[in-house]
């Protein structure tokens, strides 16, 4: 098998994996392109049908799919999901859902009064509710990095220099050593001032130390983990290697930037060809991703074994994160 069928070959089995999830996404984005252009009903017909294909757990859609019934006069439909937001998923807005006038027909039910004052107890309890969800996925992960104790990777991933970062710039560790921390539990936490750390998932330095940085909106049960233990990922694995300079640094230069987004677009076409099963695209698509990969190595030589040791690590990093629960079973102790 030639290396542009090969690659066809996974690109497929991703594609199919995906189909359903694009399907939703699309039906999703129709709705709300309709929402827009105040076309209550037929964007109320989209989320019946979104709402037929899966079960829906995003609070942004359920809170979408409540104004647009609200707006079609649909005023059961939009109790039912606000109710599920209130009570499922504690919604707890109480300035915007109060001030939304999406909702306006929503007001003279008798309902509406015990949604307001659910949004209110909601927002009282967060923060506990918050600390009490973040500790929990702390642990879940140590225990299942405990689990396999080093067995995998000869090490432990495990480490207590694991900090999750809420939008607010508060920060929650088990960590008893950060410093001037409230406790609450096991759980230490305290407010950090403005940029002093990059809201994304990555490690970073902070108090002395080098941090696995994970954003709070990734630690949920939904996640399983996963962003936990890739960043814990990431803080093991470099401290095993030693990377000279810096390994994107040729990214900033223009030729080098334009190369990278042409390959990820015709990545991007040769994905959509596959969804609408032209072979013919996909191989040129592909095939056009491999010509400008190419150049860009050529271009910038002495920097793609970083950039080959980067790719690897996250692909590790990815692999790891999804499938450690799974892995720990296969794990024979000595």
């Amino acid at each position: 098998m030639n290396r542009i069928s090969c690659t066809l070959l996974v690109l497929s089995f991703l594609n199919f994996a995906l189909a359903q999830t694009n399907s939703a996404d699309q039906i999703y984005q129709k709705a709300m392109d309709l929402y827009n252009a105040k076309d209550y009903k037929e964007s109320a017909i989209n989320f019946d049908i979104l709402f037929s294909l899966q079960k829906i757990k995003d609070q942004d859609i359920l809170y979408n799919a409540t104004c647009v019934y609200s707006l079609n006069n649909d005023t059961n439909k939009a109790i039912q999901y606000l109710s599920e937001l209130t009570d499922v998923y504690f919604y707890s807005d109480i300035e915007h859902i109060s001030t939304d006038t999406d909702l306006d027909n929503l007001h003279n039910l008798s309902v509406w009064k015990n949604i307001l004052e659910k949004t209110k107890q909601n927002k009282s309890t967060l923060p506990q509710r918050r600390r009490n969800k973040i500790q929990n996925e702390l642990l879940k992960a140590k225990y299942l990095l405990d689990k396999d104790n080093g067995k995998l990777w000869n090490g432990s991933l495990w480490s207590d220099y694991v900090l999750v970062l809420d939008d607010d710039n508060v920060v929650y560790t088990l960590n008893s050593q950060l410093s001037n921390a409230q406790k609450d539990g096991l759980l230490y936490y305290k407010t950090i001032e403005p940029n002093t750390l990059q809201h994304t998932n990555t490690n970073q330095d902070f108090e002395g130390k080098k941090w696995a940085i994970v954003q709070n909106s990734y630690v949920t049960a939904a996640d399983s983990c996963q962003t936990i233990i890739h960043e814990l990922f990431h803080l093991f694995h470099l401290k095993q290697m030693n990377l000279s300079g810096n390994i994107v640094e040729h990214l900033d230069d223009h030729k080098a930037r334009i190369l990278l987004r042409t390959e990820f677009e015709a990545l991007r076409n040769c994905l959509h060809a596959i969804q609408k099963k032209n072979d013919i695209d996909a191989k040129q698509f592909l095939s056009d991703a491999m010509f400008f990969r190419t150049e860009r190595e050529k271009k910038f030589k002495k920097v793609n074994h970083f950039a080959l040791e980067l790719e690897t690590l996250e692909g590790l990093a990815l692999i790891q994160a999804i499938s450690f629960p799974h892995i720990l079973i296969c794990i024979k102790s000595p």
